[in-house]
C-alpha cells in the first residue's frame, strides 16, 4: 500500500477517482431526492385535490343524512358513485369522516357506519390540517401487501361548517420507477469513475512521464555526464524546474571547463620546471662519487617520476585528446599494459592470469585504451597485499566483447562506490583521484561502456563492453 502511493501517477489517478466518486455519489442522491420528492409531491397534490372533489359531490342535506343513516338504499348508492369516482381517478379507497374519526361512508364494505377509523390516529398532523380548513396528503407509506400507498385528505363541508374529512387512498408504486432511476445513475457512476481514472491516469502519465524525463536526466547529471541536454516543453512548474535545471548544467560545464583550464595551465607551469629539474638531477648524479650523494639523487628522480605521472594525470583529465578509433589487437593492448607496469607487478609479487584469444579486435583509440587499462591495472595492484591475484579475461557475445579485470584486493566500501568515478575523489593519502575519472572519460570517449563489482575483503571486478568492429 505504502509502495502504491509513493508514486505520482497513482495519486493523481486515485485523486480524481474519488473526487468523481464524490461528485458522482452527491449529484446522484441530489437527483434521486429531487425526483421522488417531486413525484411525490405530485402525487399528494393530486389526492388531495381528489378529496376536495369527491366533497362537491355531496349537498349538505345529503351529507347530514348519511351521517345519522346507514344501511338504507340511499347510502348505498352514494357508495355506488364513491366506488364508480374512485374508479375514475384510480383509487383505491374513498372515505367520509366524521370529526370523531367515525366512518360516514367508505368504499371498502369491511367498514361499518360510525365505525372508528383506526387509520386516522397514523394521521395527528393531517386530520388537524383538515379540521382547520386546509387539503393535505400523508407521506408514502407501506401497506402490509409491501405496496406503497398515500392518502390525500380534504375537508368535509356542511352549512359552511366543516363537520368531517375526507380521504382519497391510492397507489403509489409507480415511485418504484425511481430505482430503475436509480440503477441508471449507479451505471452512470461506474462509467463515470472508470472515464476520471482513464482521464486521471492520462493527466498523469503527461505529468509523470515528463518527471520521468527529468529524473532521467539528473540521474545522469549526477553520474557526471553532463552532454545531455534538459528539454522539457511545459508552461507549467515542471517547465520552470526544467529550465532551472538546464541552467545548472550549463554552469556545471562552464564551471569544469574553467577547473580543466585551471589545472591544465598549473601543469603546463609545473611540467616546464620538472624537466629542467630532471636534467640537472641526472648531470649531478653523474658528478657526485659518494654513495650516499648518489642515493640522494636517486630519491631526487623517483619523486621527480612521481610528480611527472601526477602532472600527466592532471593534463589527460583536462586536456583529453579526440579518439581516433581503429581495430585493434584487444590481447596485444593488455599484454603491453603488463608490461609497462612490471615493475610494480613484481615489486608485490602479484599474479596475472590473462584469458584472451589472439583473433579478439576490437574498435577503439590505442592510446586511450592503455590509458584505460593501465589506470585500472595500477588501481587492482595498489589494492592488493603481496602475492595477490589479477585475473584478465573476455567473454565473447554476439555482438560485443566483453573484458574483465578481476582482483582479489580489499574491494571498494560501499559508502564510497557512487563516488569513484568523481573527479579529485580519492582514498589514498597520496592519489589525485583522477585515476578512474579519466577511465570514465575515455571509456564514455570510444563508446566503451564500464561497470563495476565490488565485495569488500573479496575483491574487485571491473568491465568494458567493446562493440565488435562489424557492429560499430
Amino acid at each position: 500500500m505504502i509502495k502504491f502511493f509513493s508514486k505520482i501517477q497513482n495519486i493523481l489517478i486515485m485523486h480524481f477517482t474519488l473526487f468523481a466518486a464524490l461528485l458522482l455519489i452527491v449529484s446522484g442522491y441530489v437527483l434521486h431526492w429531487s425526483v421522488y420528492s417531486a413525484m411525490e409531491e405530485q402525487l399528494g397534490q393530486k389526492l388531495s385535490s381528489a378529496a376536495s372533489s369527491v366533497g362537491i359531490i355531496f349537498n349538505s342535506e345529503e351529507i347530514e343524512f348519511l351521517t345519522m343513516e346507514s344501511g338504507t338504499r340511499v347510502t348505498d348508492y352514494f357508495r355506488k358513485k364513491l366506488m364508480r369516482m374512485a374508479e375514475t381517478i384510480n383509487a383505491e379507497r374513498i372515505f367520509l369522516f366524521d370529526k370523531n374519526g367515525r366512518s360516514i361512508i367508505d368504499t371498502d364494505s369491511t367498514v361499518r357506519h360510525q365505525e372508528e377509523l383506526f387509520i386516522l390516529k397514523f394521521y395527528p398532523d393531517e386530520t388537524e390540517n383538515i379540521f382547520n380548513g386546509s387539503a393535505c396528503h400523508s407521506i408514502i407509506f407501506k401497506t402490509p401487501e409491501n405496496r406503497l400507498h398515500m392518502t390525500g385528505f380534504a375537508p368535509l363541508f356542511a352549512q359552511n361548517d366543516i363537520v368531517g374529512g375526507i380521504g382519497v387512498e391510492a397507489d403509489a408504486s409507480f415511485l418504484n420507477q425511481v430505482a430503475v432511476l436509480d440503477k441508471k445513475l449507479i451505471l452512470i457512476g461506474v462509467m463515470g469513475v472508470l472515464a476520471a481514472a482513464l482521464i486521471g491516469g492520462i493527466i498523469a502519465a503527461i505529468f509523470t512521464r515528463q518527471i520521468k524525463k527529468l529524473a532521467g536526466i539528473s540521474g545522469q547529471i549526477a553520474k557526471g555526464n553532463y552532454n545531455q541536454q534538459v528539454s522539457v516543453k511545459s508552461g507549467t512548474e515542471i517547465g520552470m524546474l526544467a529550465n532551472t535545471m538546464e541552467h545548472m548544467r550549463k554552469n556545471i560545464i562552464k564551471r569544469q571547463d574553467e577547473l580543466k583550464a585551471l589545472v591544465a595551465g598549473i601543469a603546463h607551469e609545473i611540467r616546464n620546471p620538472l624537466g629542467g629539474i630532471e636534467l640537472y638531477t641526472d648531470l649531478l648524479s653523474k658528478q657526485v662519487k659518494e654513495k650516499k650523494q648518489q642515493e640522494y639523487c636517486t630519491t631526487i628522480s623517483k619523486e621527480l617520476k612521481h610528480l611527472q605521472n601526477i602532472v600527466n594525470e592532471f593534463l589527460n583529465y583536462a586536456t583529453p585528446k579526440k579518439p581516433l578509433r581503429s581495430i585493434c589487437s584487444l590481447k596485444d593492448a593488455v599484454i603491453d599494459t603488463i608490461d609497462m607496469l612490471k615493475t610494480d607487478i613484481e615489486k608485490k609479487s602479484v599474479s596475472i592470469v590473462t584469458e584472451i584469444p589472439d583473433s579478439c579486435r576490437i574498435c577503439a583509440d590505442e592510446s586511450h585504451l592503455h590509458q584505460i587499462l593501465i589506470n585500472l591495472l595500477r588501481n587492482s595492484i595498489e589494492a592488493l597485499s603481496d602475492d595477490g591475484k589479477i585475473i584478465i579475461r573476455m567473454e565473447n557475445y554476439n555482438d560485443f566483447v566483453r573484458l574483465i579485470v578481476k582482483d582479489n584486493g580489499c574491494g571498494i566500501r560501499s559508502e564510497i562506490r557512487e563516488n569513484i568515478f568523481s573527479p579529485f575523489f580519492s582514498t589514498k593519502e597520496n592519489g589525485t583521484g583522477l585515476g578512474l575519472a579519466i577511465v570514465k572519460s575515455l571509456a564514455e570517449e570510444n563508446r566503451i561502456k564500464i561497470s563495476f563489482d565490488s565485495k569488500p575483503g573479496i575483491g574487485t571486478k571491473f568491465e568494458l563492453s567493446f562493440k565488435k568492429p562489424n557492429q560499430d
